[in-house]
């Protein structure tokens, strides 16, 4: 074994400058945690089901989940983009939708809802602030090294690298132990299950509200009306699972009151719009019911789907 001081001094100096960096990031992830935990704070009351801008907070986390900020890992090749430079985009994006697109800013009614706005831009902002700055320091760490290594012809980079990522692996218990990372976790996590949208509580055979919900015993839930249909059909199993005679031992105890309770206070006029629906279904049945087998039917399926979707159209 030869030692080589020169080699030792150069890399105990970047060793020593990691250690300052891996400490002002876990300096900077305290702060962002407190920064989310204010946020959160801040946006449960702007966002609640009793708040009047209920409605613009789910447009605002409905077009941040579309942007997909943060879920870009390589970023996009075909415009000659990195990770961040991906994010940044999408972010300007998003502000784009909900400050010029939609002008939520001028229907607030909350007083709070304007600063909370701002405030969740700003911690946006941060993180992505932070991100470029870890990827920054990433690349001059990998161009130091290759030079390092093109002028000792010593083939050093690769150990290095992975010795740092195992360190860092190691203290972060398993995970990235970046700010941007972890706190983006914590944002994904907390946030955006402050504000449910309705997409999360389809029924998985009509694609609409899952309205009123029936819970099988398989434990997937249906709507009423899709349930209704599938007896019909003689459809015994759940259309998910297959589980045995899923459907057809449901009974009126099926019906999930905690959360039709919870879709009547956060989705009112959602629920509403889907009561409309299975009023005309009724009406419908009973009117075909009289009148059949005499006479032809006065209303049919597809008037039925035809008129769902005119409501749909003028909803929008």
């Amino acid at each position: 074994t030869v030692t080589l001081k020169s080699d030792t001094t150069f890399f105990s100096s970047i060793l020593n400058q990691l250690e300052r960096m891996d400490r002002f990031q876990r300096h900077s992830e305290a702060d962002f945690r407190h920064r989310l935990d204010k946020l959160e704070s801040q946006l449960a009351t702007v966002a609640s089901p009793y708040s009047p801008d209920l409605y613009g907070w789910r447009t605002v986390f409905r077009c941040y989940r579309s942007a997909a900020i943060w879920e870009q890992a390589q970023g996009d090749w075909r415009r000659g983009e990195g990770p961040v430079e991906y994010s940044q985009r999408q972010f300007r994006t998003f502000t784009h939708t909900i400050l010029d697109r939609h002008r939520l800013p001028d229907h607030w009614r909350h007083p709070a809802s304007p600063m909370v706005l701002t405030e969740f831009l700003h911690f946006n902002l941060a993180l992505l602030t932070a991100k470029a700055f870890r990827d920054l320091n990433q690349t001059a760490l990998t161009k130091i090294l290759k030079k390092h290594d093109k002028r000792t012809h010593l083939r050093a980079a690769p150990v290095f690298s992975e010795l740092v990522i195992h360190v860092r692996h190691r203290r972060a218990g398993g995970l990235d132990g970046t700010p941007t990372s972890s706190a983006f976790f914590a944002l994904a996590r907390r946030l955006l299950t402050l504000v449910p949208q309705p997409t999360d509580y389809d029924c998985p055979l009509c694609l609409a509200l899952c309205w009123p919900p029936v819970r099988l015993r398989c434990g997937h839930r249906y709507c009423v009306r899709c349930l209704v249909k599938a007896v019909r059909q003689r459809i015994v199993d759940c259309p998910l699972c297959r589980c045995p005679a899923a459907v057809e031992s449901a009974t009126a105890r099926n019906l999930d009151g905690a959360l039709r309770n919870f879709l009547k206070l956060y989705f009112p006029r959602e629920v509403q719009r889907r009561q409309r629906e299975i009023d005309r279904e009724l009406a419908r049945m009973e009117i075909n019911a009289v009148l059949a087998p005499h006479v032809r039917p006065v209303y049919r399926e597809e008037d039925d789907l035809a008129s769902d979707s005119t409501d749909d159209e003028d909803g929008s």
